[in-house]
């Protein structure tokens, strides 16, 4: 036995205690035996219309559940491979636009935000959720996008006009395009709307860049800027390189990807296959196909490590699934999201087609490592989202994503090849979602609650996942999930500008709508607060944690439940 190995056989024993006995939660941490409340039903005959909460707790609850409802999953209407409502074009007013083309000002932003807002009586909790997503796209789209078609995470609007925002360098910039990435997939498969698509081509040629700036197919950087608008200073803090185009342009990207960097990318390719692949141009769908590939086959070629374009391994990028037999936690879920993803969409390189194949015969059949069964061992990689070892909100979310996109490609290929799902497998990786989410039930994290409950909503896969002592736990958890789910979209501005102060760690979850924007809201800790102690500033954050929760759920149906739209018609229904 080498040292590197039994030093990892070490570590492994010694997380033992952790990972078999303290994943399980305390009592007071779980759900209630009985229904959560629900929130109020609106009275459409209102004269002044919604009464609105504008605390930090949740709404008050009128009435509960009729008694044994939490027994029976919800019924939702429509699965993740069935759009909520195929074909249907967003059906809202014209977004407003600058009046000049080239107003790219903090001014112009705030003028268009206010004309939506009119229309609302200035309450951005009143807009529609459709009207709202429209506007945060058109508003990262128009100040956010780069030359070279990414979304940066934060855009500094200028205050003149005909100078365009600067897009700094960022420390996960390509991570949360990849989740963009999913997003827009998602969107397109409800919408078919054709400009989603075309943002889409856009989007991936800007992933390419994030690669083709290392120098190694399937070597991403973390963030890429032009050098000519970022200050000395960004480079020396981010340990920056350099890249050229032959015109001259000069680009600085940051490397070191981590772990999270190419879950969120492997599920966004993952979400383009099933939903979006086929209606793009066919030169597009072939770069992506390539861009997939190579990210499969840079961690297989690696030994499940992310490495540099020197080829040596990142800080955080150690993805190796499996140590002597025994299956790694996080690792072992995101691993297999990848491997999974180049089995199902192989390569057509016979070579790198087998070695894909031979990695997921190990990963699934032989040792299903994202799964250990509690009679035969301490160690249980499901339960790694409920663990206090793990790194919070950002590493729970991590595992939601990757467990959910691995839950989707196998109900997929289930469709493509008419057959049953494969109740073990749904099983073994559904179990990731149980204990997270247990975990993670109450804090209002919005995207984690509707995959949850789009995975959970068919009855068939929640009797699959779900064991029948947990089932009534996991009702209650899906219906306050999705309440929690939908406030919290209600509870997004249309002002993205960060602003002066601090944020403080509280004792109970906060809605977004007290707290800093961030970058991607749904990775943040749910207990800060943010207090206001000055003006704000330029620095306009990207909304993709808006737009991924909100077409999961229309993409799922979520937003059809009654337990959604009681309360809620009027930001659901779209505007005519």
């Amino acid at each position: 036995m080498n040292i590197k190995l039994a030093a990892r056989l070490w570590l492994v024993a010694l997380a033992a205690c952790w990972l078999g006995w303290l994943a399980v939660p305390k009592a007071s941490a779980q759900a209630p035996s009985v229904a959560p409340p629900l929130l109020p039903a609106s009275d459409p005959s209102s004269s002044d219309g919604f009464n609105f909460d504008t605390s930090t707790e949740s709404a008050p609850p009128p009435e509960p559940m009729p008694p044994g409802s939490i027994a029976e999953p919800p019924r939702l209407i429509s699965g993740p491979l069935q759009p909520a409502i195929p074909g249907q074009p967003a059906n809202i007013a014209p977004q407003p636009l600058p009046t000049r083309e080239d107003d790219f000002t903090v001014a112009s932003l705030r003028r268009a935000a206010g004309t939506v807002l009119a229309r609302y009586g200035g309450d951005y909790r009143r807009v529609p959720l459709e009207e709202k997503a429209e506007f945060l796209e058109w508003a990262m789209w128009r100040y956010n996008l780069s030359p070279e078609g990414q979304i940066a995470n934060v855009a500094e609007l200028p205050n003149q006009i005909g100078v365009r925002p600067t897009l700094p360098l960022d420390s996960d910039t390509s991570t949360w395009n990849g989740t963009l990435l999913s997003a827009l997939c998602w969107k397109y498969a409800v919408t078919r709307d054709p400009q989603t698509l075309e943002r889409i081509a856009v989007l991936l040629r800007g992933l390419a860049f994030y690669s083709e700036v290392t120098g190694k197919a399937g070597c991403y950087a973390r963030s890429v800027a032009s050098i000519d608008q970022i200050a000395d200073k960004s480079l020396e803090k981010f340990g920056a390189h350099e890249y050229s185009f032959p015109d001259g342009r000069r680009w600085a990207w940051v490397g070191d990807p981590a772990r999270g960097t190419y879950n969120q990318l492997a599920g966004g390719f993952a979400s383009l296959m099933m939903y979006a692949a086929p209606s793009l141009p066919v030169e597009v769908q072939t770069g992506s196909r390539r861009q997939a590939d190579d990210l499969v086959m840079h961690v297989l070629d690696n030994n499940y490590h992310i490495t540099g374009p020197d080829g040596r391994p990142t800080t955080y990028g150690d993805l190796t699934p499996i140590v002597s037999t025994v299956g790694i936690p996080f690792n072992a879920q995101v691993a297999y999201l990848i491997v999974a993803l180049g089995e199902q969409y192989p390569p057509s390189d016979t070579g790198q087609k087998g070695s894909i194949e031979h990695q997921f015969y190990f990963l699934r059949a032989k040792h299903h490592a994202y799964y250990a069964d509690p009679w035969k061992s301490l160690i249980r990689p499901q339960r790694v989202g409920a663990n206090p070892l793990v790194k919070g909100a950002n590493d729970r979310f991590h595992l939601m994503w990757a467990a959910y996109h691995s839950l989707a490609l196998e109900m997929e290929r289930a469709r493509l090849d008419n057959r049953p799902l494969d109740s073990v497998f749904m099983y073994r990786m559904g179990q990731t979602l149980f204990w997270t989410m247990r975990k993670s039930a109450t804090d209002r994290n919005a995207l984690c609650n509707f995959m949850y409950a789009g995975m959970l909503g068919d009855p068939t896969r929640f009797e699959m996942i779900i064991d029948k002592s947990d089932r009534a736990e996991v009702s209650a958890q899906l219906t306050r999930g999705l309440v929690d789910g939908v406030e919290q979209l209600r509870r997004f501005s249309l002002d993205r500008f960060r602003v002066e102060g601090q944020s403080q760690l509280t004792d109970s979850p906060q809605w977004v709508d007290v707290q800093q924007p961030d970058d991607f809201h749904w990775k943040a800790d749910p207990t800060l607060r943010f207090t206001r102690s000055g003006a704000a500033t330029n620095k306009h954050v990207a909304a993709i944690d808006y737009l991924a929760a909100y077409w999961l759920m229309r993409l799922h149906g979520l937003d059809r439940q009654p337990v959604v739209t009681r309360g809620n018609a009027e930001v659901l229904g779209t505007r005519q």
